[in-house]
């Protein structure tokens, strides 16, 4: 979870390692590209750096030992913990969740 001044929260998952996707984070606001992006989007409109945001891993969903489908768990733990912190827009700065992924 990424974690701003303002205390907003957004939550993803990711395959990358961590450090990579914490990486690609900061580029995007360094830059000042892909103003779509939820964190990017934020950072930019109220002034934030990349140095300004925490970055916290909340879960681990280890690979599946045999078969599973490690992708569909990481979603559905990421929808769990959109949930669970309430980080939807307007108090956070996830834009939606799929809960397609519980039916």
């Amino acid at each position: 979870m990424l974690i701003c001044p303002c205390n907003l929260i957004y939550v993803g998952e990711t395959i990358q390692k961590v450090k990579d996707r914490f990486s690609q984070h900061r580029s995007t606001i360094n830059t000042g590209n892909r103003r779509t992006l939820p964190v990017s989007r934020h950072c930019l409109e109220v002034g934030h750096t990349s140095n300004d945001l925490r970055f916290k891993v909340i879960q681990h969903i280890p690979p599946p030992k045999r078969g599973g489908n490690r992708i569909l768990d990481l979603k559905r733990a990421e929808v769990k913990w959109i949930d669970r912190l309430g980080t939807l827009s307007l108090d956070g700065l996830n834009k939606d969740f799929d809960l397609h992924l519980f039916l």
